[in-house]
């Protein structure tokens, strides 16, 4: 029975795969269509840092994506929470699309030109997403999900150096809700890595090196030693 499953799973990934690359093809042709129109270069291969941001509408996007998803992440899922999240939204926005300027003409197409260049990423994640589950299983996916999200949405954070703003984030949440066990644990293993300088990380401690007379009893056949053998004779 697993068998058969898997080779019906393997037939619907193997279609959906085709699917989406050929909706990805068509946008990606229609994406093209209108920068000609518009006297727009198609945007090319990164050479150096985005110090500054994204700099094409395909990367403003993704990177307002990255932004949503760990304000998403980050969110109490309250009404309380909700003019926060917007405004962290419009900053987020605002950072993303810094490129732009507004007062070009050729930003008239921005309408026509954003729903395709959601679509073609969505494809893309789709197609990630049916490479990763060939590979993982159908069983584990979800966990796999779960993960992936929780690495992506924290990856920024710790590099960028933002998680003393975390920190406080989750203090206030734990001082102003008490019961919020979830928050209570996010805050303690931020805090675990981080505490403010100089003290930098709270987890690294002076470990004393050993004797120079020490010695260790191994065993070779896998089990715990029960240490040296007393002398002959006793």
């Amino acid at each position: 029975m697993s068998t058969l499953f898997d080779a019906l799973i393997k037939i619907s990934t193997d279609l959906a795969e085709t699917g989406l690359l050929v909706m990805d093809s068509a946008m990606r042709a229609a994406q093209g269509g209108i920068e000609s129109l518009a006297g727009q270069r198609p945007a090319g291969p990164l050479t150096e840092p985005p110090v500054e941001g994204p700099r094409d509408l395909d990367s403003a996007i993704s990177d307002l994506a990255n932004r949503t998803a760990r304000i998403a992440r980050f969110t109490p899922f309250e009404i309380e929470s909700a003019p926060r999240a917007v405004t962290e939204f419009v900053e987020a926005a605002r950072r993303s699309f810094s490129y732009l300027d507004w007062k070009d003409p050729r930003n008239l197409l921005l309408p026509m030109q954003i729903p395709l260049s959601i679509g073609t990423i969505i494809t893309a994640m789709g197609l990630r997403g049916l490479s990763s589950l060939e590979i993982i299983g159908l069983k584990r996916y979800p966990t796999f999900l779960s993960n992936t999200f929780e690495m992506f949405t924290e990856v920024q954070i710790y590099v960028s150096v933002q998680y003393p703003a975390v920190v406080k984030r989750y203090r206030e949440r734990v001082q102003r809700v008490p019961e919020d066990s979830a928050a209570r644990v996010v805050n303690h293993f931020c805090y675990a890595g981080y505490v403010p300088w100089p003290s930098k990380f709270s987890c690294i401690m002076a470990i004393s090196p050993f004797s120079p007379s020490s010695r260790f009893a191994i065993s070779n056949i896998g089990a715990p030693s029960a240490g040296p053998a007393p002398p002959p004779g006793n």
